[in-house]
């Protein structure tokens, strides 16, 4: 049986970081190529696998490299820039809308993740990802008990530890959710 590595204050934050200048310098290069051909879409859909596999490559390039508040503040605008452009050139790619809402909740703005989220839904209604952003983002915008407690039923069946861990630190960030709910959530973190 593995045992969980101890991740370090602040990684999972540092890991989400490096994420997002990963997926904003692909989509800036997909985009680009799209605009040069005067596409209306993108040549292929830009789903979350292919996003982990850049991401693996942009990390073992920038493996314990932070940039300044400025940066992240700089490459947030530039990668909010490239998604709109790419769900003007595909609507209905759910893991558009799933990305973005991403980034406006590192953004801190949970209104917006929660809209982009219900958008995404409308194409993948199923899609466990999308159910589970939602409900985080939910959760931490309202305090809803029972978002907190749908992102504790399926936070266990997500695929990637670190996202699954940055959904639960967002949701239990949430106005007046209850004690028990937030320890049980913690502890998914720590399982």
């Amino acid at each position: 049986m593995l045992e969980k590595q101890n991740v370090p204050p602040g990684q999972h934050r540092r890991d989400r970081v490096v994420r997002i200048r990963a997926r904003a310098k692909a989509f800036f290069e997909v985009v680009r190529r799209a605009e040069l051909r005067g596409a209306r879409e993108l040549s292929g859909p830009a789903r979350r696998p292919q996003w982990l596999g850049l991401l693996n490559q942009f990390r073992s390039r920038q493996t314990g490299i932070l940039p300044g508040a400025a940066a992240v503040a700089t490459d947030l605008q530039q990668t909010v820039a490239a998604f709109e452009r790419a769900l003007a050139l595909e609507p209905a790619n759910w893991s558009l809308y799933l990305d973005l809402a991403d980034v406006r909740a590192e953004q801190g703005d949970f209104t917006s993740a929660v809209r982009l989220i219900d958008e995404g839904m409308r194409y993948e209604p199923t899609e466990l990802s999308l159910r589970a952003a939602g409900a985080a983002y939910r959760a931490r915008l309202t305090g809803s008990r029972a978002d907190l407690s749908e992102l504790i039923e399926l936070a266990p069946n997500l695929p990637n530890d670190s996202y699954r861990d940055l959904l639960i630190d967002h949701a239990c960030a949430g106005p007046a959710l209850p004690a028990e709910l937030v320890a049980a959530a913690r502890r998914i973190q720590h399982n």
